[in-house]
């Protein structure tokens, strides 16, 4: 599976257990986030696991307000798809590779790309990134 993350939608370097997949005007209403998050990320962006829901059949609607996969899991529609796809095991657990994951995309690294590259290529996905 090819996943692409464009750079412009891609909200990286959050340092915070309170960032989310997609962020969505959930977060205006939401003072707890904003007071935890700096800087606030752009509405409509978001993270490395938040592209690879979408990749595999999540809509946002089904992971706006959602911190990592295994919380879209409830939704039976969305379930469907990706059991169809064996995925929903393998990446879509708080699994090392969501952990990690998430660990890289939310770090100030310079080598968050290349790191990401190669996380996602040791569990056989190929991750590109464009402007």
């Amino acid at each position: 599976m090819k996943l692409t993350i464009k750079r412009s939608e891609w909200s990286r370097g959050v340092q915070s257990a309170n960032a989310l997949l997609v962020n969505d005007d959930i977060i205006d209403q939401n003072e707890e986030y904003a007071s935890f998050t700096s800087p606030s990320p752009k509405m409509g962006t978001k993270c490395c696991l938040g592209f690879l829901c979408l990749a595999i059949g999540a809509t946002e609607e089904q992971i706006a307000g959602k911190s990592m996969p295994d919380q879209i899991k409830g939704d039976a529609a969305l379930r469907s798809v990706l059991e169809r796809f064996n995925l929903l095991n393998r990446y879509l657990e708080n699994s090392e590779f969501s952990e990690r994951a998430a660990e890289i995309n939310d770090s100030d690294r310079n080598t968050m790309e290349a790191d990401l590259i190669e996380l996602f290529k040791s569990n056989n996905l190929e991750l590109g990134f464009i402007d």
